[in-house]
């Protein structure tokens, strides 16, 4: 049963997380667009922590798949702040966590 207390702390932890994004993007940064560069350049910041690990450089093919998920998923950020700020965050997030598996289904059929 201590998976399930793990779980509602998780779910407690993202729903503080989400209502704290949803007050930054109506008064501190009103734009969707700065908030998704701010948070994209934090992201990146975890290149400069990749020596400190057990860290190798994949082909370049992988390589480019890496950015190309990187730049795919600063524009997911973008339309998921955007939707935040315009709706309530209980009615954006449910929808954004049910169509995950809904596209990994998708891509994993045509890939």
């Amino acid at each position: 049963m201590f998976w399930l207390i793990i779980t509602l702390i998780a779910y407690f932890l993202l729903a503080v997380v989400y209502l704290i994004d949803r007050h930054l993007l109506i008064k501190s940064i009103p734009d969707p667009k700065l908030y998704t560069i701010y948070v994209s350049l934090l992201v990146l910041l975890i290149i400069f922590l990749a020596p400190f690990t057990n860290f190798y450089l994949p082909s370049f093919a992988l390589l480019m798949l890496c950015f190309l998920a990187g730049i795919i998923f600063t524009f997911g950020l973008y339309f998921l702040y955007k939707g935040v700020q315009l709706f309530e965050a209980s009615r954006i997030i449910p929808t954004v966590g049910a169509l995950g598996p809904i596209f990994t289904i998708v891509l994993t059929y045509f890939l």
